[in-house]
């Protein structure tokens, strides 16, 4: 039971965190290529595992269409459940699957975070193609490689810059091991 409650309040903190950082990062004049609302959907699947990170991808797009406006529900809000709930259950999956080899922890979480990037960006290609073929247009993956890949580069670099150090240096926490 005090698992469970400790895993639904950092669910609850990590969806608020997705909405807020958006928010500073706009304010700062930031926002998209960084992908802010990335971070806290990765690091809450790594830390609670693929279940809640699943909720966490999808629940905080949701949340801030509703809350901010940004991004807007449709497509792009939805697009954006699907693809942050794959990030979000896939890092949770993959690296509950690998931590067992402490040796080479650091490897597994870089491992983890790339498959669960790549993951979600072809959910994310999958369901604009599919939204664009039914208006009749073309989702090439040209298209897909210059607006969501290239354009948040710098999102990618610092995912991966940031996430594998801070989910290693948590696992030593008492967040991290379940201890509240």
């Amino acid at each position: 039971m005090r698992n469970e409650t400790r895993n639904i309040v950092l669910t609850a903190v990590f969806m608020a965190l997705g909405v807020l950082l958006p928010q500073i990062f706009h304010l700062v004049g930031l926002g998209i290529p960084y992908s802010p609302m990335h971070l806290p959907v990765l690091i809450g699947g790594f830390i609670l595992g693929w279940k809640y990170g699943l909720i966490i991808g999808v629940v905080t797009p949701l949340l801030s269409s509703a809350f901010t406006g940004m991004p807007a529900i449709f497509p792009i809000g939805i697009l954006m459940a699907a693809e942050l709930g794959t990030y979000g259950a896939l890092s949770g999956f993959l690296y509950d699957i690998k931590k067992r080899v402490d040796k080479y922890e650091i490897l597994h979480i870089y491992l983890a975070l790339i498959m669960a990037m790549i993951g979600g960006r072809i959910v994310y290609w999958a369901g604009m193609a599919l939204y664009q073929g039914v208006q009749g247009q073309f989702y090439s993956l040209t298209i897909f490689y210059n607006s969501v890949i290239l354009f948040t580069l710098p999102g990618i670099i610092v995912q991966l810059a940031l996430v594998p150090p801070l989910i290693y240096l948590l696992k030593r926490t008492i967040i991290f091991n379940k201890v509240i």
